[in-house]
């Protein structure tokens, strides 16, 4: 989330930057022959960050949701990703805390989203080092598994519960 915010910050300095750089342009260099290539050029520029704006807000706001429908947060070892074609890719992270909810998994570095924008979610795979999150994006399954410290019986029942009341999937208990 910390990331996506200062993506956030970061395009919306540079959009300051080359509005007032067009600005001064307009001002200053009125006769220079070159003046409106460069103005067009600068209305690109922000016209491009604009856009990068709106799809970055896009997913700050997928982010937002995320935390707030919040079902489990915790400390993490590692996270898995497979697809059906590809060898899995291990992403072995420092200890760092990732959000589960019924919209899709978010740690600092990795957002995963799933019942939005066609992306459903179809099966969880729950053990005590483990969980497991598979879904499906326009008719490709892709699995997450996320590896954590030891979840307690009763944690394990809760995210069971939430994830069937939230989303009507049920998720498998393995090796309890």
């Amino acid at each position: 989330m910390n990331i996506i915010k200062l993506r956030l910050k970061f395009i919306l300095a540079s959009i300051c930057l080359f509005t007032g750089a067009a600005l001064l342009l307009t001002i200053s260099m009125k006769d220079w022959p070159y003046a409106s290539f460069l103005f067009l050029a600068l209305a690109g520029i922000i016209l491009i960050l604009i856009i990068l704006l709106i799809a970055e807000y896009k997913e700050y706001s997928d982010a937002k949701l995320i935390l707030e429908n919040e079902i489990l947060h915790i400390q993490i070892v590692g996270i898995e990703e497979r697809d059906a074609k590809v060898v899995p890719k291990v992403t072995k992270l420092n200890p760092e805390f990732v959000t589960i909810s019924c919209f899709g998994i978010l740690s600092d570095s990795k957002m995963v989203k799933f019942n939005k924008d066609k992306i459903f979610l179809d099966s969880i795979e729950i053990t005590q080092h483990k969980i497991s999150f598979t879904y499906n994006i326009g008719g490709a399954n892709k699995k997450v598994i996320i590896l954590h410290d030891k979840l307690a019986d009763e944690q394990i029942q809760n995210i069971v519960q939430k994830f069937k009341y939230e989303t009507g999937v049920l998720a498998k208990i393995l090796d309890m």
